[in-house]
């Protein structure tokens, strides 16, 4: 199985910044205070390109000033969940989540969800998404 060209990979880093436009570093932001990210596509070729694109946009791990640890045990790394998985996933610890499955869309407590499909994003304000020191960072 061959990799991605270089011009298939910039094309997915341009589409997701073009989606997520004026919202990028917001997204970014959530992923590394380890927030409940779901991105939701019908097709799973779409999914996987956009995942794998935005992870590209996340400082590298082996920065010694990042504060966190990127998909450890207490914040995970899904690249595909099914309704199946609602009860792991409910289980204290959050995620970077990803499906195609629509009842992991709506039951899923996310804090901000892609909808790739829609071409959409919902920050759900419900939580309070930042505490009054990481709104600071």
């Amino acid at each position: 199985m061959e990799g991605m060209t270089l011009q298939e990979e910039s094309g997915n880093l341009h589409q997701v910044a073009h989606f997520l436009e004026d919202k990028l570093f917001s997204v970014i932001k959530l992923i590394l205070l380890e927030k409940n990210v779901l991105i939701y596509s019908h097709k799973p070729s779409n999914l996987s390109k956009f995942i794998l694109a935005l992870l590209h946009f996340l400082p590298q791990n082996n920065d010694p000033m990042l504060k966190t640890r990127y998909f450890s045990d207490r914040y995970g790394l899904k690249m595909y969940a099914s309704i199946g998985d609602l009860e792991e996933l409910s289980e204290g610890k959050n995620y970077l989540l990803a499906t195609t499955n629509e009842l992991v869309k709506q039951k899923f407590p996310y804090d901000v969800l892609l909808d790739i499909h829609q071409n959409d994003i919902i920050f759900n304000t419900k939580n309070n998404l930042l505490s009054s020191h990481e709104k600071k960072l």
